[in-house]
């Protein structure tokens, strides 16, 4: 209930409506764990940073732009929320990282407007929880073009990395287990699946 209350707190607080700012550790740990199943997309920024105020107002007009109504904007400012970036290994600003059910699924540094704007579409999309034993094909894959369009099937999701495993049907001469990484990241190409109708 909590978490809950927090992902609108901010709103009640009378901040801009699709941009938390995450003041302290505690906020950042209950926008990390809120349950909702959007991308939480964070700037790690300072007040001081040149390339911050170059990026920080684009970053704020795509959190209002409304085209990403599955993703959570936050802001971290790493002067007053320093345990919130050392947590994350944030050594350098901007820094933006992409978290999906408290798992980070990406991150780059600088200001490339193009390159964040790339991640949103890219990892913002609905989210999508595959159940284990449910039919995908997978697609995308570039190290090793021959299991693209393979059909299988999930065989569990281990939550420390964030990795589907995949079991395949019969392939000649190659594993028959893949590890995929979320939805998110298997939309960068690393190896994507889509859920088939059974």
């Amino acid at each position: 209930m909590l978490l809950a209350a927090f992902c609108v707190a901010a709103l009640a607080r009378g901040e801009v409506a699709h941009m938390q700012v995450l003041h302290d550790d505690a906020q950042f740990k209950a926008a990390l764990n809120c349950n909702d199943g959007k991308l939480l997309a964070i700037d790690f920024t300072a007040s001081w940073c040149g390339p911050c105020k170059m990026i920080g107002p684009r970053f704020g007009a795509f959190a209002e732009s409304g085209n990403f109504p599955f993703v959570r904007f936050a802001k971290v400012d790493v002067d007053e929320n320093s345990d919130a970036a050392a947590a994350c290994g944030v050594r350098a600003m901007p820094t933006f990282q992409f978290y999906r059910h408290g798992t980070k699924v990406d991150e780059f540094t600088g200001a490339d407007e193009n390159r964040l704007l790339a991640l949103l579409h890219q990892l913002g999309g609905p989210p999508v929880d595959f159940a284990p034993k449910a039919n995908v094909l997978t697609y995308g894959l570039q190290s090793r073009p021959q299991l693209n369009a393979q059909k299988g099937v999930i065989a569990g999701l281990d939550t420390k990395t964030g990795r589907y495993q995949v079991k395949l049907g019969r392939v000649a001469n190659i594993g028959s287990r893949l590890h995929a990484r979320n939805l998110e990241q298997l939309r960068l190409g690393r190896m994507l699946i889509q859920g088939l109708a059974r």
